[in-house]
């Protein structure tokens, strides 16, 4: 029999930090492939060039999902997950400069940065869900987590559409996935691995009183 039904896990603080955490991050990475070719276009770029610039970060997301899971078995999920959201900030920041004039180069490394990204999010949320939750309770806290991560990065779209209605530029955007990404990095330094037995004790004990 399962310890965290859904009314458990939806008042669970470890689950909310690990669906919103993670989930901003997740945004990030929507919102920038969402408009990275107009942006690479607007740095300069040619559009053949620019869509062939996205095509390749599939190729380095293959690369990117077994080394996120590499250091995931390095140093452990939630500081990989933290490093995460650490290097997505340093390519949003390269994007930036990128289109302030910093040249093209910025703007090759951060499409690189971005390709090795996009195939470790996927990977990195069944984990730390796992890591935290175990094994046997992870199928029904991955059902709450994924609904709050698809929640919170469905606002892609909107983070996009506001910047753009207050700038016509994409650069306020970038900005604004940055302060996400540190938010969800805070939020992911928060999380604790659940100690079952103390749980069962401390719900056993409120019973008796």
């Amino acid at each position: 029999k399962t310890y965290w039904t859904m009314p458990k896990l939806l008042l669970c603080k470890q689950c909310w930090l690990i669906g919103l955490g993670s989930g901003l991050m997740w945004m990030a990475t929507i919102a920038i492939v969402m408009q990275l070719i107009p942006y690479l276009i607007s740095c300069g770029f040619e559009p053949g060039k620019a869509t062939a610039m996205i095509s390749m970060m599939g190729f380095f997301g293959l690369f990117g999902s077994y080394g996120w899971g590499w250091l995931d078995q390095k140093i452990g999920t939630k500081p990989s997950l933290m490093t995460y959201g650490i290097w997505y900030c340093v390519s949003l920041l390269l994007l930036i400069i990128s289109g302030r004039g910093g040249g093209m180069v910025g703007a090759y490394v951060a499409v690189f940065m971005v390709g090795i990204s996009v195939g470790g999010i996927m990977n990195l949320i069944p984990s730390i869900t796992s890591t935290v939750f175990g094994k046997s309770e992870f199928v029904g806290a991955m059902a709450v987590v994924n609904v709050i991560n698809s929640i919170v990065s469905s606002c892609a779209s909107a983070v996009i559409a506001f910047s753009l209605w207050l700038t016509s530029g994409y650069q306020l955007c970038y900005g604004i996935l940055i302060v996400c990404c540190i938010v969800g990095v805070i939020m992911v330094k928060f999380i604790k691995t659940i100690d079952y037995k103390k749980v069962v004790a401390k719900e056993a004990a409120k019973s008796q009183n």
